[in-house]
């Protein structure tokens, strides 16, 4: 199963049961945006200068990532940021925008992991293989997810498959 980043004052309880779900893992609170990166759940272990495994969005926005076209990040909220007086949203989107990434593509809200795939999945075919826009390609993997979910007989509700967005440059 693929890592999975987090975002401000991520936690990760007790996993549920079930063929998709994570094994259980040590709770992890985080007071700023950023990623949980290996070594995050061991950073009181550290040495002085050591990596902590934590990228925040502070580190994000000093990044060279100019000329990066996509900046794809598929864990639950990563889309979502604290709101300081008079300045906005800060967070990982705001950060990689900052660091040059032309489009950010996010979460506003928790996603099931086989959800996250398919949507991912869809995505990427779009841009890649189809050559569509980045707006094209977000469209086409909410759609692609929409129609499955409907030929499986489950629920339509966009909080199903309306999650993922794309900030910056559209094309």
């Amino acid at each position: 199963m693929p890592a999975r980043a987090a975002s401000a004052a991520w936690r990760r309880g007790p996993a549920a049961s079930g063929p998709h779900r994570a094994p259980r893992l040590p709770e992890i609170r985080c007071s700023c945006p950023g990623s949980l990166l290996t070594g995050a759940n061991r950073r009181n272990e550290r040495s002085p200068g050591e990596d902590d495994g934590i990228l925040t969005a502070e580190e994000l926005s000093t990044l060279d990532l100019a000329g990066l076209d996509w900046a794809v990040l598929s864990a639950c909220r990563t889309g979502v940021g604290e709101v300081a007086d008079g300045e906005g949203v800060f967070g990982l989107r705001r950060a990689l925008r900052i660091a040059g990434a032309r489009s950010v593509i996010t979460s506003l809200w928790p996603v099931g992991d086989v959800t996250t795939q398919q949507w991912m999945v869809a995505l990427y075919r779009a841009r890649l293989v189809d050559r569509r826009s980045t707006a094209e390609s977000v469209r086409a993997a909410s759609l692609a997810v929409l129609r499955d979910r409907r030929a499986r007989g489950l629920g339509t509700s966009p909080i199903t498959w309306g999650a993922f967005l794309a900030a910056g440059d559209w094309r």
